[in-house]
């Protein structure tokens, strides 16, 4: 399987990066010619599919194949070949020229694929002809004390400055009273919710970092952050106002990081209309969004 799977394009090649579980079992990091290359027709061979049986043949190729692809495995899984559980989660990938970027969370696994061992957050660096080097962003020991991680954003501000953006959280119980109309009766029921805060540093091109990390009361979802036309790295996400009361209300916010000085901001932009909305859930999120320019 590709579990996950980023694509950039830089100068005359489009990249990709690709979270396998068997053939390979790692991150794979592949580069293709966006150019069209030439194309030997006569000898050309490929596997393909007749839609009346549904039968594959390796015959003539009915389209061009692009022969110039080169691939490196940046990081490798231990396990059995297609063991579906890596270890790994990938969050953002950039270029920096032809090096690779990549960020996500990984455990030790220098203690196995089975172990019980703590979640960081990494980058990998490398090229498609180079030796990949891997560091780490955080030290957790141990999984028991650790924070939860959730998958790092990746935002290019040049190609020797990026920022890696993730959540870091933890169980918080509360206690809610119950009334029960029927019976007369009131009982106190104990809850736990996430709260988390995100955390965010600058690395350059090797994986280094070169700022401080900073902190931020806001949060990390799939909206992918954006560098922004006036230096700002921006994105929206949903939450309840109080998420120890369920039918508090959801508000859109906005969260924005200064990528020359790192200063961090968040602020609510949108109330939710619950006249109106349907189907909101907890989960309901922000897709994305484009600058209009």
């Amino acid at each position: 399987h590709s579990f996950n799977q980023f694509i950039q394009v830089s100068g005359d090649y489009v990249y990709r990066i690709d979270h396998g579980d068997a053939y390979p079992r790692g991150i794979k990091f592949t580069r293709t010619d966006v150019c069209d290359p030439e194309f030997d027709y006569e000898n050309a061979k490929d596997w393909e599919r007749d839609p009346d049986t549904g039968d594959y043949t390796y015959t003539q190729a009915s389209r061009p194949i692009n022969k110039n692809i080169k691939s490196k495995i940046l990081m490798e899984f231990p396990g059995k070949t297609g063991q579906n559980y890596t270890g790994c989660e990938i969050g953002g990938f950039e270029m920096a020229g032809d090096r690779a970027v990549v960020v996500g969370t990984s455990i030790d696994y220098t203690k196995g694929i089975d172990s019980n061992s703590a979640t960081n957050i990494f980058v990998v660096t490398g090229t498609i002809d180079g030796t990949p080097v891997v560091k780490y962003l955080t030290s957790y020991k141990d999984p028991n004390t650790q924070p939860l991680l959730g998958a790092p954003q990746l935002v290019k501000v040049s190609d020797d400055k990026f920022v890696v953006i993730w959540d870091e959280g933890h169980y918080e119980e509360y206690e809610v009273e119950v009334y029960d109309p029927y019976w007369d009766y009131t009982w106190t029921d104990t809850y736990s919710t996430i709260v988390t805060t995100t955390k965010y540093v600058a690395i350059d091109s090797t994986g280094k970092t070169i700022s401080d990390y900073y902190t931020l009361d806001t949060q990390v979802t799939d909206c992918k952050p954006v560098l922004c036309s006036d230096g700002f790295i921006r994105w929206f996400y949903n939450a309840r106002l109080d998420k120890k009361v369920y039918d508090s209300p959801v508000y859109t916010h906005k969260a924005e990081i200064n990528a020359d000085t790192l200063k961090g901001s968040d602020g609510i932009t949108y109330k939710f209309d619950y006249e109106n909305a349907l189907n909101l859930t907890d989960e309901a999120g922000v897709g994305g969004f484009i600058e209009r320019l």
